[in-house]
C-alpha cells in the first residue's frame, strides 16, 4: 500500500506560494483582472483560502490563530499597495471582504483541527492509491 502524505515543509511552501502569487495578482494592472465575477466574492474566496492553507500548514492552534492578525495585515497592506500602483485603487470594501475571508476560513478549520476527523481526511488519499 503506497500511502501519500504532505510533509509539513511542503505545506509551508504551498501556503507562501499561494500567498506570494495573491500579491502578485494583487499589483498587476486592473485590465488582467477577471471582469465578470465579483471582485469582493473573489477577494473573500482568495483570502478564505489562504486562511486555509495557513491552518493545514500550522503544527499548533496557536500558529493557526496566528492567522487572523497576520493576514488580515496581509491583506490591508496589499490593499494600500495598490493605491500606489496604476490603474489600481485602494479599496476599504476589499480589504473587509479579505478580512471575512480570513476570519470565515480560519473559523472553519478550528472545530476540524481540534477533532480526529482532520487526520481522517488526511488520511484518505491513500485508499485511492493503493496498490492492490
Amino acid at each position: 500500500m503506497i500511502q501519500l502524505s504532505v510533509s509539513v515543509n511542503a505545506r509551508r511552501i504551498l501556503c507562501a506560494i499561494y500567498l506570494l502569487l495573491v500579491a502578485w495578482f494583487s499589483l498587476q494592472p486592473q485590465a488582467t483582472m477577471p471582469q465578470d465575477i465579483s471582485d469582493k466574492l473573489l477577494h473573500f474566496v482568495t483570502y478564505t483560502g489562504a486562511s486555509l492553507l495557513w491552518a493545514f500548514a500550522a503544527q499548533s492552534r496557536r500558529t493557526v490563530l496566528l492567522a487572523l492578525p497576520v493576514l488580515i495585515t496581509y491583506g490591508v497592506t496589499l490593499e494600500l499597495a495598490q493605491g500606489l500602483t496604476p490603474d489600481r485603487f485602494m479599496s476599504v470594501g476589499d480589504a473587509l471582504a479579505n478580512s471575512a475571508g480570513v476570519c470565515i476560513g480560519i473559523g472553519l478549520f478550528l472545530p476540524v483541527q481540534s477533532s480526529s476527523t482532520l487526520r481522517r481526511l488526511l488520511a484518505l488519499p491513500h485508499l485511492f492509491f493503493a496498490k492492490g
